[in-house]
């Protein structure tokens, strides 16, 4: 399970033997966010929270966001 980029205390990780559709996992200490790459209107989309608040979840949301496009094409070359 490959850290793709460190941000602000997060990794984001994509797991090699994962499935469709494309997403990370946003992990801090215990705690990690799931996040989809593209959402039904293209944008990330969050749809795991597991021990985060939920404003933490929102720093997550922003870093793939900000990466979303990078992040993207990672997810391909992992899983080609």
């Amino acid at each position: 399970m490959p850290t793709i980029l460190r941000e602000n205390g997060w990794a984001v990780v994509i797991h090699t033997d994962d499935h469709a559709p494309p997403h990370v996992h946003v992990k801090r200490d215990d705690g990690y966010v799931k996040v989809h790459l593209a959402g039904p209107d293209g944008l990330p989309q969050v749809v795991r929270i597991v021990r985060v608040a939920d404003h933490e979840a929102w720093r997550a949301l922003a870093i793939v966001f900000k990466h979303q496009q990078r992040l993207l094409r990672e997810w391909r070359n992992i899983h080609a």
